[in-house]
Protein backbone atom coordinates (compact mmCIF):
# COMPACT_ATOMS: atom_id res chain seq x y z
CA UNK A 1 0.00 0.00 0.00
CA UNK A 2 1.35 3.48 -1.28
CA UNK A 3 1.58 5.81 2.14
CA UNK A 4 1.62 9.32 1.11
CA UNK A 5 2.51 12.93 2.23
CA UNK A 6 0.89 16.07 3.83
CA UNK A 7 1.99 19.20 2.81
CA UNK A 8 0.25 20.60 5.99
CA UNK A 9 3.55 19.91 8.47
CA UNK A 10 5.71 21.82 5.85
CA UNK A 11 2.82 24.91 5.79
CA UNK A 12 4.95 27.67 6.88
CA UNK A 13 6.90 26.89 3.84
CA UNK A 14 6.55 28.17 0.12
CA UNK A 15 4.51 25.29 -1.80
CA UNK A 16 7.56 24.57 -4.09
CA UNK A 17 9.73 24.29 -1.01
CA UNK A 18 7.23 22.12 0.95
CA UNK A 19 7.37 19.62 -2.18
CA UNK A 20 11.36 19.66 -2.64
CA UNK A 21 10.88 18.53 1.05
CA UNK A 22 8.90 15.85 0.50
CA UNK A 23 10.20 14.02 -2.78
CA UNK A 24 13.60 14.38 -0.82
CA UNK A 25 12.17 11.71 1.87
CA UNK A 26 11.07 9.53 -0.97
CA UNK A 27 7.62 9.97 -0.95
CA UNK A 28 5.81 10.16 -4.99
CA UNK A 29 2.52 11.15 -3.62
CA UNK A 30 1.23 14.26 -1.64
CA UNK A 31 -1.93 15.49 0.17
CA UNK A 32 -1.71 19.17 -0.37
CA UNK A 33 -3.41 21.83 2.46
CA UNK A 34 -5.66 24.32 1.92
CA UNK A 35 -5.94 26.02 4.94
CA UNK A 36 -5.93 29.85 4.66
CA UNK A 37 -2.67 31.18 6.40
CA UNK A 38 -2.54 27.41 8.20
CA UNK A 39 -1.16 26.12 5.30
CA UNK A 40 -1.02 28.93 2.06
CA UNK A 41 -0.13 26.49 -0.43
CA UNK A 42 -3.08 26.60 -3.00
CA UNK A 43 -5.90 29.80 -3.00
CA UNK A 44 -9.18 28.54 -3.77
CA UNK A 45 -10.05 32.32 -4.67
CA UNK A 46 -7.24 32.77 -6.97
CA UNK A 47 -7.98 32.53 -10.95
CA UNK A 48 -8.01 28.61 -11.07
CA UNK A 49 -6.73 27.97 -14.47
CA UNK A 50 -3.45 29.36 -13.66
CA UNK A 51 -3.24 28.13 -9.93
CA UNK A 52 -3.65 24.44 -11.87
CA UNK A 53 -1.07 25.45 -14.41
CA UNK A 54 1.32 26.64 -12.07
CA UNK A 55 0.83 23.77 -9.51
CA UNK A 56 1.12 20.98 -11.90
CA UNK A 57 4.39 22.21 -13.39
CA UNK A 58 5.50 21.64 -9.71
CA UNK A 59 4.10 18.38 -9.17
CA UNK A 60 6.01 17.34 -12.49
CA UNK A 61 9.32 18.94 -11.59
CA UNK A 62 9.17 17.27 -7.95
CA UNK A 63 8.43 14.05 -9.31
CA UNK A 64 5.01 13.99 -6.83
CA UNK A 65 1.70 12.84 -7.88
CA UNK A 66 -1.25 15.00 -5.99
CA UNK A 67 -3.90 12.59 -4.02
CA UNK A 68 -6.20 14.83 -2.21
CA UNK A 69 -6.61 18.96 -1.56
CA UNK A 70 -7.33 19.25 2.67
CA UNK A 71 -9.26 21.91 2.91
CA UNK A 72 -11.77 23.97 5.16
CA UNK A 73 -14.30 26.29 3.31
CA UNK A 74 -15.13 28.13 6.15
CA UNK A 75 -11.56 29.86 6.10
CA UNK A 76 -12.72 31.71 2.80
CA UNK A 77 -15.86 32.98 4.31
CA UNK A 78 -17.08 36.10 5.91
CA UNK A 79 -19.96 34.03 7.43
CA UNK A 80 -18.80 30.61 7.89
CA UNK A 81 -22.27 29.37 8.91
CA UNK A 82 -23.80 30.41 5.40
CA UNK A 83 -24.28 27.41 3.43
CA UNK A 84 -24.02 29.41 0.64
CA UNK A 85 -20.79 30.77 0.60
CA UNK A 86 -19.66 27.73 2.35
CA UNK A 87 -21.03 25.82 -1.08
CA UNK A 88 -19.58 28.01 -3.40
CA UNK A 89 -15.90 28.20 -1.74
CA UNK A 90 -16.70 24.01 -2.09
CA UNK A 91 -17.13 24.53 -5.82
CA UNK A 92 -13.92 25.98 -6.33
CA UNK A 93 -12.48 23.31 -4.47
CA UNK A 94 -14.00 21.02 -6.33
CA UNK A 95 -12.61 22.88 -9.86
CA UNK A 96 -9.29 23.09 -8.47
CA UNK A 97 -9.22 19.49 -7.34
CA UNK A 98 -10.72 18.17 -11.04
CA UNK A 99 -7.82 20.51 -12.56
CA UNK A 100 -5.80 18.42 -10.55
CA UNK A 101 -6.81 15.21 -11.13
CA UNK A 102 -6.92 14.52 -7.17
CA UNK A 103 -9.69 14.29 -4.64
CA UNK A 104 -10.81 16.44 -1.72
CA UNK A 105 -10.96 16.30 1.70
CA UNK A 106 -13.51 18.84 4.06
CA UNK A 107 -13.83 19.79 7.21
CA UNK A 108 -16.96 19.55 9.14
CA UNK A 109 -16.75 23.21 10.75
CA UNK A 110 -15.84 23.72 13.98
CA UNK A 111 -17.61 22.58 16.65
CA UNK A 112 -20.75 24.35 17.67
CA UNK A 113 -23.01 24.38 21.01
CA UNK A 114 -26.16 23.22 19.05
CA UNK A 115 -26.99 20.50 16.61
CA UNK A 116 -27.25 22.97 13.78
CA UNK A 117 -23.68 22.90 13.07
CA UNK A 118 -23.27 19.23 12.69
CA UNK A 119 -26.60 19.79 10.25
CA UNK A 120 -25.12 21.89 8.37
CA UNK A 121 -21.89 20.02 7.97
CA UNK A 122 -23.96 17.23 6.66
CA UNK A 123 -26.22 19.29 3.90
CA UNK A 124 -22.93 21.03 2.98
CA UNK A 125 -21.16 17.86 2.61
CA UNK A 126 -23.56 16.06 0.62
CA UNK A 127 -24.39 18.70 -1.81
CA UNK A 128 -20.55 18.81 -2.33
CA UNK A 129 -19.86 15.20 -3.04
CA UNK A 130 -22.92 15.35 -5.25
CA UNK A 131 -21.29 18.48 -6.97
CA UNK A 132 -17.97 16.42 -7.03
CA UNK A 133 -19.57 13.53 -8.72
CA UNK A 134 -22.22 14.86 -11.29
CA UNK A 135 -20.43 18.06 -12.23
CA UNK A 136 -16.48 17.57 -11.71
CA UNK A 137 -15.60 13.65 -11.42
CA UNK A 138 -13.95 14.57 -8.25
CA UNK A 139 -14.50 12.95 -5.16
CA UNK A 140 -15.40 14.37 -1.85
CA UNK A 141 -14.60 12.90 1.86
CA UNK A 142 -15.57 14.37 5.23
CA UNK A 143 -12.23 14.52 7.65
CA UNK A 144 -14.66 12.99 10.63
CA UNK A 145 -14.27 12.40 13.61
CA UNK A 146 -12.32 15.74 14.59
CA UNK A 147 -11.55 16.83 17.83
CA UNK A 148 -13.15 20.41 18.32
CA UNK A 149 -15.31 20.36 15.13
CA UNK A 150 -19.01 19.41 14.77
CA UNK A 151 -17.94 15.36 14.66
CA UNK A 152 -15.47 14.63 16.97
CA UNK A 153 -16.67 11.18 17.86
CA UNK A 154 -17.28 8.42 15.96
CA UNK A 155 -21.24 8.47 16.49
CA UNK A 156 -21.18 11.92 15.80
CA UNK A 157 -19.13 11.25 12.59
CA UNK A 158 -21.79 8.04 11.51
CA UNK A 159 -24.72 10.96 12.42
CA UNK A 160 -23.40 13.03 9.72
CA UNK A 161 -22.99 10.76 7.31
CA UNK A 162 -26.75 9.76 7.90
CA UNK A 163 -27.61 13.31 8.00
CA UNK A 164 -25.96 13.39 4.64
CA UNK A 165 -27.95 10.92 2.77
CA UNK A 166 -25.70 9.64 0.93
CA UNK A 167 -24.21 5.97 0.89
CA UNK A 168 -20.75 6.16 -1.30
CA UNK A 169 -19.85 9.98 0.85
CA UNK A 170 -16.35 8.62 2.23
CA UNK A 171 -14.28 9.50 5.04
CA UNK A 172 -11.01 10.50 5.97
CA UNK A 173 -9.89 8.86 9.46
CA UNK A 174 -7.36 10.75 11.28
CA UNK A 175 -6.54 7.73 13.68
CA UNK A 176 -4.97 10.16 16.89
CA UNK A 177 -8.92 12.02 16.61
CA UNK A 178 -10.55 8.31 16.39
CA UNK A 179 -8.48 7.77 19.66
CA UNK A 180 -9.44 11.15 21.45
CA UNK A 181 -12.48 10.79 20.93
CA UNK A 182 -12.94 7.55 23.20
CA UNK A 183 -13.87 4.56 20.60
CA UNK A 184 -11.39 2.15 20.71
CA UNK A 185 -9.82 2.05 17.08
CA UNK A 186 -11.46 -1.60 16.76
CA UNK A 187 -14.43 -0.78 17.27
CA UNK A 188 -14.81 2.21 15.61
CA UNK A 189 -13.17 1.11 12.41
CA UNK A 190 -15.52 -1.70 12.43
CA UNK A 191 -18.65 0.73 13.25
CA UNK A 192 -17.53 3.48 10.28
CA UNK A 193 -16.68 0.10 7.33
CA UNK A 194 -16.15 0.97 4.41
CA UNK A 195 -17.50 4.45 4.60
CA UNK A 196 -13.39 4.61 5.11
CA UNK A 197 -11.90 5.85 2.54
CA UNK A 198 -8.70 7.38 3.53
CA UNK A 199 -6.52 7.45 7.13
CA UNK A 200 -4.64 10.48 7.85
CA UNK A 201 -2.12 8.47 10.64
CA UNK A 202 -1.17 10.12 13.17
CA UNK A 203 -1.13 8.73 16.88
CA UNK A 204 -2.49 10.14 19.77
CA UNK A 205 -1.10 10.03 23.86
CA UNK A 206 -2.51 12.14 26.99
CA UNK A 207 -4.31 14.29 25.46
CA UNK A 208 -2.16 15.20 22.42
CA UNK A 209 -3.11 14.39 18.98
CA UNK A 210 0.30 15.15 17.30
CA UNK A 211 2.38 12.32 17.55
CA UNK A 212 4.09 10.50 15.01
CA UNK A 213 2.41 6.78 14.34
CA UNK A 214 3.45 4.48 16.70
CA UNK A 215 4.72 6.48 19.53
CA UNK A 216 1.13 6.88 21.30
CA UNK A 217 -2.08 5.26 22.34
CA UNK A 218 -3.59 4.02 18.74
CA UNK A 219 -4.29 0.44 17.86
CA UNK A 220 -2.10 0.51 14.92
CA UNK A 221 -2.61 -3.74 14.48
CA UNK A 222 -6.52 -2.59 14.77
CA UNK A 223 -6.04 -0.74 11.50
CA UNK A 224 -3.34 -3.25 9.92
CA UNK A 225 -5.92 -6.18 10.50
CA UNK A 226 -8.86 -3.41 9.10
CA UNK A 227 -6.70 -2.57 5.74
CA UNK A 228 -6.24 -6.19 4.90
CA UNK A 229 -9.76 -7.13 5.45
CA UNK A 230 -11.53 -3.94 3.61
CA UNK A 231 -12.26 -4.66 -0.10
CA UNK A 232 -12.21 -1.21 -0.62
CA UNK A 233 -9.01 0.62 -1.46
CA UNK A 234 -8.29 2.82 1.16
CA UNK A 235 -5.22 5.96 1.16
CA UNK A 236 -3.18 6.17 3.73
CA UNK A 237 -1.43 9.38 4.64
CA UNK A 238 0.61 11.06 7.11
CA UNK A 239 0.51 14.32 8.65
CA UNK A 240 2.03 16.78 10.44
CA UNK A 241 1.16 20.21 11.75
CA UNK A 242 3.13 23.52 12.00
CA UNK A 243 4.39 23.02 15.77
CA UNK A 244 7.39 21.15 14.67
CA UNK A 245 10.36 22.48 12.34
CA UNK A 246 10.81 21.64 8.57
CA UNK A 247 13.80 19.52 9.59
CA UNK A 248 11.56 17.73 11.82
CA UNK A 249 8.41 17.10 9.72
CA UNK A 250 10.82 15.39 7.52
CA UNK A 251 12.60 13.02 9.53
CA UNK A 252 8.65 12.18 11.84
CA UNK A 253 7.55 11.89 8.14
CA UNK A 254 10.42 9.61 7.21
CA UNK A 255 10.39 7.60 10.40
CA UNK A 256 6.97 7.09 10.29
CA UNK A 257 6.54 5.85 7.10
CA UNK A 258 9.02 3.50 7.90
CA UNK A 259 6.59 2.31 11.30
CA UNK A 260 4.03 1.62 8.45
CA UNK A 261 5.67 0.00 6.24
CA UNK A 262 6.30 -2.44 9.10
CA UNK A 263 3.00 -2.14 10.36
CA UNK A 264 1.73 -3.13 6.53
CA UNK A 265 4.05 -6.14 6.53
CA UNK A 266 3.22 -8.05 9.55
CA UNK A 267 1.31 -10.88 9.50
Amino acid sequence: MQVSCSTIGFGALPIGDALDRIAAIGFTEVEIGVLGDFCPHLDPLAPIAETVARSAALFDRCGLRPVALNSAPRIYCDDPADPGQLLRVADRLLELAAGLRCELILDVGEREDTDAGLRRAAAVAGEAFRRGRDRHGVTVSVEAPHRGMNAQTVPEALRLLEIAGEDALGVTYDTSHATCGGTPAAEGLRLMGDRITRVQARDHRDGDVHHTPGDGEYDWPALARFLAANPRPVCLELEFDGRLTPDQVAAESGRGREFLHRLLRSP
